[in-house]
């Protein structure tokens, strides 16, 4: 896993404890590795992510789909379903969402505030240095974090919804940084040159856009 990349999988009693938080509707737009994407969400465990061409991505009470159209008529895959169909293997090799921005569980070393602030999106953050361990060693990236709320749940969101794609397990590790971010309550605006917000609100969508609009099933062309 690249350096560059800060990482995170939201799971177990976090995820409970974010069930149980006050969340407000909201939507955000970020920038990643030249692409952009747009997330939306209700709470920790109702999420969409839209990408190009219309399709988009949802999350549900922990459960990951992927909705597209064809011939005009929309079509549901449970990526939960397709990874058992594959044996497990799409957890590696199944969709991911583009543009990631913040993704997995990597171990925190150290977090250190360094006194200078950052306005991101209109919203002024901290500016912090981060060193963190992954798969391919340790890393340093300067983050901008901040404790806005709308901030707070847009990366609660989307690191539940990395869980929840990824099927992940998120292990037992005490220093991994969503945790050590929830327990801080701050949000990520930006990490290094890689991932910026770029616009973020409050505001509802239209009940139906959290909706599946077909049956749900595990691989093209095969129901459930």
């Amino acid at each position: 896993m690249p350096h560059q990349r800060f990482t995170a999988g939201l799971l177990g009693g976090l995820l409970a404890a974010l069930s149980a938080a006050v969340w407000a509707d909201g939507s955000a737009t970020w920038g990643a590795g030249g692409q952009s994407m747009s997330i939306a969400w209700r709470d920790a465990q109702t999420v969409r992510m839209d990408v190009q061409g219309g399709d988009y991505m949802l999350v549900r009470d922990g459960n990951a789909y992927m909705v597209s159209h064809r011939g005009g008529q929309p079509m549901v895959i449970d990526l939960s379903a397709m990874r058992q169909a594959m044996g497990g293997m799409a957890g590696s090799a199944g969709p991911a969402a583009p543009a990631a921005g913040p993704s997995g569980g990597d171990a925190l070393v150290e977090i250190e505030a360094t006194g200078r602030t950052e306005t991101v999106a209109g919203i002024e953050g901290e500016i912090y240095r981060v060193v963190y361990r992954d798969d391919g060693g340790q890393g340093t990236q300067e983050m901008v974090l901040s404790d806005d709320p709308l901030a707070v749940e847009m990366t609660q969101a989307w690191f539940a919804a990395i869980a929840a794609l990824s099927g992940g397990n998120g292990g037992a590790d005490a220093d991994r940084m969503d945790r050590e971010l929830a327990e801080r309550g701050l949000g990520l605006l930006r990490a290094g040159d890689d991932f910026k917000v770029s616009s973020i609100s409050a505001g509802a969508r239209a009940a139906g856009d959290f909706e599946l609009p077909a049956e749900p099933q595990a691989m093209p062309g095969m129901g459930r």
